[in-house]
This record gives C-alpha cells, structure tokens and sequence, in this order.
C-alpha cells in the first residue's frame, strides 16, 4: 500500500491523542484497540445490510458510530465515508449507500491492518 493510501487509512497521531486522553495507559489503549477491532466488522455488516436494505435509520445509527470509533482510532477515510453516510440516513435516503459502505469495508479492513500493525511494532 502507497504511503498516502496508508496514512488515509490510519493516522498513528490519533493514538497519541487517545493516550494523552486516557492519561497515558498503555495496557487500556491496547484493550481499546482490540474492541475495536473486534466490535467493526460488527458494525460494518449493519451499515451494509442498512445499506442494501433501504433503512435509512439503520444506516445513520450504525455509520455515525462507527464514524466516531474510526476517527477516534486514526481511521481517517473510514470516518469520513461514515460521515457521508450517516448525513444519507438523517436525510433519509440511501441511495449511493451500497456503494459508500462497500468502500467503508475496504477502508476498515486497511485500518484494521495498519492498526495492528502499529500496535505489534
């Protein structure tokens, strides 16, 4: 993966943040991080069958948590497809939903990877 595409998919700055905000604990940054990972691909199966489905309120929940949980763990693109679905959801609307939440899973799974690899190295 290019180096942009990289840092679009997880910017290790958030987890500098998370820390400082968690008062530096590295073992309880280490558990949010695994309950992140764990809980998204969760989360990303609702937004798709939300998506898929036509439930617009289904997809505005689902997306707007997962848009806070990415942007809080550095997943920057994530975060944003999130964003342009979860303002789909409040207009109640899905349409183009399919194909934003197709690209949130692919973002994820770029995160999910960075991610883990940050936190191994």
């Amino acid at each position: 993966m290019p180096q942009a595409e990289a840092n679009e998919a997880f910017d290790p700055k958030a987890l500098d943040n998370l820390l400082e905000v968690i008062g530096g604990d590295r073992e309880a940054l280490a558990e949010l991080v695994e309950c992140f990972l764990q809980e998204g691909p969760g989360l990303m199966a609702r937004i798709e069958t939300a998506a898929r489905a036509g439930d617009a309120d289904g997809l505005r929940l689902a997306a707007h948590t997962m848009k806070s949980s990415a942007a809080d763990f550095g997943a920057r693109s994530l975060s944003h497809l999130c964003r342009e679905m979860e303002a789909l959801g409040r207009e109640g609307r899905t349409d183009g939903a399919a194909a934003l939440s197709e690209a949130a899973a692919a973002s994820y799974q770029a995160a999910a990877a960075a991610l883990r690899g940050h936190m191994d190295g």
